[in-house]
């Protein structure tokens, strides 16, 4: 059984459980390295990273982002952290700017973290969209979303003060469990009921569907190097070719 939700930066698997963080070295497959292993009495709920900087959502008594540095894994070094709304849950960075997502709630924030500021950076953006938002995956100035009435909506946000909701791809009972990956102009949309479903979003306004995985019932997915990952709940680790993705 796998749990906990993974990312992976050149060659570092970051793997978060709910009050705890692993950092391993996957360059050599068949001898994996621990790099760094630590347990929180706070729940780590959501991350991204990006040049080795650590960018997560913390729950306890105040909702909060933490920002670390772990270019050096052995001694991890504190940027700074900041409070953002209570019902904030799923955090992506896009250029100089962090956004936060709402899964109670239809609604998400977005920060300027400009110059590096992890201390108090600014609010520039909060406003609500159709569904409850699970999760999000930025490409360039796409931001791709969950929404649990809907399926997936795509968004401009060219303009981070004012995002631009392009189209919803509707997906048969969206649920709050659904989650999402991008990889090479394609929505990897996870739904337990329904396996993955494999969106073309070349077109960001007329969204395809591509294919099919069916019978994958995951907790996280990820996709890198014409490879799909499935962490699922009683079948382990499941590892998709990808190179066509209308048929995997």
């Amino acid at each position: 059984r796998i749990s906990g939700t993974m990312k992976i930066e050149g060659n570092i698997l970051y793997v978060a459980g709910n009050q705890n963080l692993t950092l391993v070295n996957i360059e050599n497959p068949e001898n994996i390295e621990l790099l760094f292993r630590e347990e929180y009495e706070e729940y780590l709920l959501d991350f991204c990273v990006e040049d080795g900087i650590f960018y997560s959502i913390w729950s306890g008594d105040i909702r909060h982002v933490e920002v670390w540095d772990f270019n050096d894994p052995q001694d991890p070094q504190q940027l700074g952290s900041f409070e953002i709304g209570q019902d904030q849950r799923t955090i992506r960075k896009y250029n100089s700017t962090l956004i936060t997502l709402s899964a109670k709630f239809p609604h998400f924030e977005t920060y300027n973290i400009e110059n590096n500021n992890f201390e108090n950076p600014p609010l520039i953006y909060s406003d609500e969209h159709p569904g409850h938002v699970k999760d999000v995956e930025v490409n360039g100035n796409t931001a791709y979303v969950v929404l649990t009435n809907t399926g997936l909506g795509i968004l401009d946000i060219t303009d981070v003060e004012q995002p631009e909701l392009l189209t919803t791809f509707e997906v048969p009972e969206p649920r709050a469990q659904d989650n999402i990956c991008y990889y090479r102009d394609h929505v990897y949309y996870n739904t337990p009921d329904y396996g993955v479903l494999i969106i073309n979003v070349s077109d960001r306004e007329n969204p395809q569907l591509a294919s099919q995985i069916e019978g994958v019932r995951a907790r996280e997915i990820y996709a890198v190097d014409d490879l799909f990952f499935a962490a699922c709940y009683n079948a382990g680790l499941l590892m998709y070719d990808i190179d066509n993705p209308n048929d995997p």
